[in-house]
């Protein structure tokens, strides 16, 4: 007597491979899922580091204009052209607009 299995039957070789190939590509699966995670927060990464890089570069420029504003060549400028004020020992003139010329109504000729 031979012992010979069943012909419908799954030899214990058959399943470790087939369990290792279901491994293989859940593992395949799962690098493939963390490959596109990496390369979307790289991408979040580079425009937040262009982000930064502008902020800094705006940072730089308000502080140019904070020292400008505080400086006594704006604050002369603001007073000469805006408040319309002089150094002491000047002659300020300020023009005046002509006055605008309002047309007199003509009557129309009476309708006949």
């Amino acid at each position: 007597m031979s012992h010979s299995r069943p012909p419908n039957t799954v030899s214990f070789s058959q399943v470790v491979a087939a369990a290792c190939w279901v491994f293989g590509i859940f593992i395949l699966v799962v690098l493939a899922q963390k490959v596109t995670t990496t390369a979307v927060l790289w991408q979040q990464r580079e425009a937040l580091q262009k982000q930064i890089e502008g902020l800094y570069a705006e940072k730089d420029r308000l502080i140019d204009k904070k020292d400008y504003v505080q400086s006594k060549e704006y604050i002369e400028e603001v007073a000469r052209h805006d408040m319309k004020l002089g150094k002491p020992g000047e002659t300020v003139i300020i023009g005046v607009p002509p006055a605008a010329v309002t047309p007199i109504p003509t009557s129309a000729p009476p309708a006949r």
